[in-house]
């Protein structure tokens, strides 16, 4: 899918960032990042959310758990 302007979908998001869908599904349950949503209902990533799920791979990578890097990012 092709999303108009500076947004990615979901499998090119996935792609650049190499995550998984599922990973997004669970950064999004657990409030981490809020993907806009397309006429469609499709969830598409723009500028903020590539920025913020940067931070969460970030802190990932130095080891923290999903629920410390909710806490860090608040």
């Amino acid at each position: 899918m092709q999303t108009p302007g500076p947004f990615l979908s979901v499998a090119e998001t996935c792609r650049r960032l190499s995550v998984s869908r599922k990973a997004l599904r669970l950064y999004e349950a657990q409030g981490l990042v809020q993907p806009e949503r397309t006429s469609s209902e499709w969830r598409v990533y723009g500028q903020a959310q590539i920025a913020r799920l940067h931070q969460i791979l970030a802190l990932k990578r130095f080891g923290f758990a999903l629920n410390r890097v909710a806490e860090i990012l608040k």
